[in-house]
Order: C-alpha cells, then sequence, then structure tokens
C-alpha cells in the first residue's frame, strides 16, 4: 500500500509539474517568467513548501500572475533591489499571497472583455444598418407616394380617394389635409408592403 501512495505521489507530482508547463509555454502572463529564468520545477517546489496553508498549482500561477503584471505593466521591476523571482518569492514568504494590483484582470476576463466589445460593436452595426434600412424603405414609400399624388387619374390615386374619409374628398387637393388623408390610405396599400417584404 505504501508503494502504492508512492507511485500515485509521484503519478500527481508530474500532472501538476505538466500543467505548470503548459501552462509556462501557452499563456502570454508567463513569457516574463520564461524570460526571467523561472523553471516549472520551481514552481511545483514553491507549493509543497507552502501546502500547509495550502497553495495550489492554480493559486500560484495566479499569484505568477498577478506579479508579472505588477512588475511589467505597472512598472515595479525598475525599483527593484532582488531578481524578479526572488522577490515574488519573498512575496510569498512574508504574505503566503499576492494580492491583484490595481488594474490587473486575468486572461479570461479580458478575453471576456474584448468579446464584449465586439458583440457591442457588432449590435450597434446592425442597429445602424436596420436604421439605414428602415429610411431607405420610408424614402421608397415617399417617392412611391409622390408618384401616386401626381397621377389623378391612376387606378392606386382613385382607389386611396375613395376611401378617404369624406370630408376630404371634396377639400382642396393642395392642402395637406387631403395630403393626410391619402397618405394614410396609401400606407395600407400593397406597393407598401412590398417595400417592406411582404410584412
Amino acid at each position: 500500500k505504501q508503494t502504492d501512495l508512492l507511485s500515485s505521489s509521484i503519478f500527481n507530482t508530474k500532472l501538476l509539474l505538466a500543467e505548470i508547463t503548459e501552462t509556462f509555454e501557452t499563456h502570454p502572463d508567463f513569457v516574463f517568467w520564461v524570460e526571467e529564468k523561472l523553471e516549472p520545477p520551481t514552481v511545483l517546489r514553491w507549493t509543497e513548501e507552502f501546502s500547509d496553508i495550502p497553495i495550489k498549482v492554480e493559486d500560484m500561477l495566479l499569484y505568477l500572475s498577478r506579479c508579472s503584471y505588477d512588475l511589467t505593466t505597472l512598472n515595479k521591476k525598475a525599483s527593484l533591489k532582488n531578481t524578479p523571482v526572488n522577490y515574488f518569492y519573498g512575496c510569498l514568504r512574508r504574505n503566503k499571497t499576492y494580492l491583484p494590483p490595481q488594474g490587473f484582470k486575468t486572461i479570461e476576463e479580458r478575453i471576456l472583455e474584448d468579446k464584449r466589445k465586439i458583440v457591442e460593436e457588432l449590435e450597434s452595426r446592425v442597429r445602424d444598418l436596420q436604421e439605414l434600412e428602415e429610411k431607405e424603405k420610408q424614402a421608397n414609400i415617399e417617392i412611391k407616394f409622390r408618384e401616386m399624388m401626381r397621377e389623378e387619374t391612376g387606378e392606386l390615386y382613385n382607389a386611396c380617394l375613395n376611401n378617404i374619409p369624406a370630408v376630404f374628398k371634396n377639400s382642396d387637393r393642395s392642402g395637406p389635409g387631403f395630403k393626410t388623408a391619402m397618405k394614410q390610405v396609401f400606407m395600407k396599400s400593397e406597393i407598401v408592403d412590398q417595400i417592406y417584404g411582404g410584412v
């Protein structure tokens, strides 16, 4: 059984080391640590050193991510008296954590923020497009209405004329009341339906 426990422990260690190594190789926040010659086995050793707290591997990676942001984006590296690796380890020994610096966001939060901006931009473009399409339809309706109003002998003109309230039929045909009445009937015509795609 002791052999089984030892085998299991070695297996878990290998898994954790693989997780740290993959993060170092693929995560943009860890380019800094690779350049600073921090090795994945060192990170694993730290988690074992602080196992009484405990600091899990994912916590340690998050703290490293916060620290790299602090040292690069906030330029704290310029005032260090020690190497970044030793500075981080010292913080860990003193505080058992690395608190998030001002403005820090995890890569997941940054990706989410970028996606949100993209979606908002797309939604804005859709609204602009819908507004332009609506203006185009209204312009086409106005053109068709004016064409109809010029053809007093036309079928559509007379169809609209027959359906307006009697009070407007014998009124001044150049006046706003007559035109408004004709427009209201015209808006129910097939031409308008066709402009709106049959809706």
